[in-house]
């Protein structure tokens, strides 16, 4: 059963304007930046080598193909991000690791919000 999940980051308002010195605030901006275009991206290729990353160039969604990938990126943009998995197990192995890695990156500064959907 194939399973989209949304991701959202949370507190992004509250982590870029902690302080009121414009070099951090910079900084935090583009590490929020970074949260899915490399973050969530290095997770799933690790936790999934053979995942499908290359969806701004796609032609068609490669889980309705006869071998779909075990992960596919579907869309990041808006502070967002959609993945396709094959399964619900999967999706939440992956919110596990980037849940952790932006933890770890943000020192607990933003969050991530994950809505699983199996269809």
């Amino acid at each position: 059963m194939l399973c989209i999940s949304l991701f959202d980051i949370v507190g992004i308002q509250d982590f870029v304007f902690a302080t009121k010195k414009t070099r951090e605030n910079v900084g935090a901006s583009s590490l929020v930046g970074k949260v899915f275009e490399v973050f969530l991206f290095e997770e799933l290729l690790k936790s999934f080598p053979g995942a499908a990353t290359g969806w701004r160039n796609a032609e068609e969604f490669g889980m309705l193909s006869s071998a779909p990938p075990q992960a596919e990126m579907v869309y990041i943009g808006g502070g967002n991000a959609l993945v396709a998995f094959r399964n619900k197990e999967d999706a939440v192995a992956l919110t596990r690791a980037f849940s952790r890695r932006v933890l770890k990156e943000t020192g607990g500064g933003l969050s991530v919000a994950v809505a699983h959907l199996e269809t």
